[in-house]
């Protein structure tokens, strides 16, 4: 159970630097993204579905022990919320394609969780 609470913690991570990615890209670090609003939307739709309280209660519930149940729960959760943003940068490949390579660590990660 070890491991597998190491790789609830990597995904954690993994959320929660998604997400800050996400606010530091909208914030104008990165001025290559054409289409502004398009940014925009992915940062509500992060908002929306609470990316990163997600991201903070996974790492808290499997800090120092593995919960299975509390984190089946949220991954439960997380993989709905996830899908929703990976159909919008997939359908907006041409303006959000930075993002592409975090969203595929994060469901890589996801998938090595579920078997």
């Amino acid at each position: 159970m070890e491991f597998e609470r190491q790789k609830v913690n990597l995904l954690a991570k993994s959320i929660q630097g998604f997400v800050k990615f996400v606010n530091r890209s909208y914030k104008g670090q990165f001025h290559h993204i054409s289409n502004p609003e398009k940014l925009y939307r992915l940062k509500l739709i992060v908002e929306e579905y609470n990316f990163s309280g997600i991201g903070s209660e996974l790492a808290r519930v499997n800090k120092h022990v593995w919960d299975g149940r509390a984190t089946g729960m949220l991954l439960d959760r997380f993989k709905s919320a996830l899908g929703t943003v990976a159909e919008y940068i997939e359908n907006n490949e041409n303006d959000l394609f930075i993002f592409t390579a975090r969203v595929y660590t994060i469901k890589s990660l996801m998938s090595s969780l579920r078997e």
